[in-house]
């Protein structure tokens, strides 16, 4: 990928599995490979005026999309996404793979979550809090105790969302609706 003004990659995946990078110009001539990409484990070296690029990179999965743009945010966990989307309107969260998380999910801001048909599995009590207006669809969800959790007056749409949890002691509720203020409005579809 060449950022030289005219090409832009920003905001690409490259995922490499096993194997190596070598960085070439657009002469084939030796060039130099530089990352600045997190989550990334690799060894850097120069042979024969190529740098080599050898190692892991953690694979993201969740983007971030924006209605009527190409923008677009590769997260590396569902509550990054969350945060990156950050409210705005045009903002959704897509999740590319089934995920395990071992911290609830917290929804502060107003967020559309689409789980494109994959499962989030949790082994937090509670899998998602929300706290602000949210959809959640095509997907499924597994809480340890509680899959989804209102905690606020909310109003939460559910469409083709199966909710489940993995516990069987306690008190297990795939979805809480409640809090500490009346108004909370949930519907499913």
């Amino acid at each position: 990928f060449n950022n030289d003004g005219t090409t832009n990659c920003a905001g690409s995946v490259v995922r490499i599995e096993g194997g190596k990078i070598i960085a070439k110009d657009e002469n084939g001539e030796a060039s130099i490979a530089v990352s600045n990409a997190a989550n990334v484990d690799f060894q850097h070296s120069v042979n024969n005026n190529q740098t080599e690029i050898v190692g892991s990179i953690e694979v993201p999965v969740v983007l971030v999309k924006y209605a009527g743009s190409e923008q677009f945010y590769s997260c590396y966990s569902l509550q990054d996404a969350i945060n990156t989307a950050d409210g705005a309107a045009n903002a959704t969260v897509f999740l590319l793979t089934d995920i395990n998380v071992s911290e609830k999910v917290k929804i502060e801001k107003e967020v559309v979550i689409d789980l494109n048909g994959k499962t989030v599995t949790s082994t937090a009590k509670k899998a998602f809090e929300v706290y602000a207006n949210a959809t959640i669809m095509n997907g499924t969800i597994y809480g340890a105790e509680r899959a989804v959790d209102t905690r606020k007056n909310v109003t939460l749409s559910l469409a083709d969302v199966a909710l489940g949890t993995t516990s069987t002691t306690g008190n297990p509720q795939p979805l809480t609706i409640g809090g500490s203020e009346d108004g909370t409005v949930v519907t499913l579809s």
